[in-house]
């Protein structure tokens, strides 16, 4: 299946990457993976851990599709926000480097946690 995101990758160039799909961006080895993906995600766990992209070999643009079209082949492509976002770039802007944290917040005994919105924007202790 590397071989074909590879490919696909390539094949793609030029398209938004919101107009991705299972049909200009096909991956046909990797349908018994993401029917074991979709119903780890709906049926188990509802998490899952993929590995072995090696994502050192393509640029930001290029990654941006790739996850995009390989989750339009686990499901149908959903906001996550309210924002309207599909697709969000997770990377630390928490007090580490030197950003101000929104979503920092204090429970009932007076604990700071990060609240939801800001849990990937630091690798911040959650809410215990």
């Amino acid at each position: 299946m590397l071989e074909e995101i590879d490919l696909a990758v390539h094949k793609v160039k030029g398209i938004d990457w919101k107009e991705l799909n299972q049909k200009n961006f096909p991956l046909p080895s990797g349908k018994p993976f993401f029917d074991d993906v979709r119903e780890e995600l709906e049926n188990g766990s509802g998490m899952v851990k993929m590995r072995g992209l090696d994502v050192s070999r393509y640029n930001h643009e290029q990654l941006r599709s790739i996850w995009y079209a390989l989750g339009s082949h686990i499901g149908t492509p959903m906001f996550q926000n309210y924002r309207g976002e599909v697709l969000r770039e997770i990377k630390d802007e928490g007090k580490g480097v030197g950003a101000k944290l929104y979503g920092e917040t204090v429970d009932a005994e007076g604990r700071q946690f990060l609240s939801s919105g800001a849990r990937t924007l630091s690798p911040g202790q959650l809410k215990p």
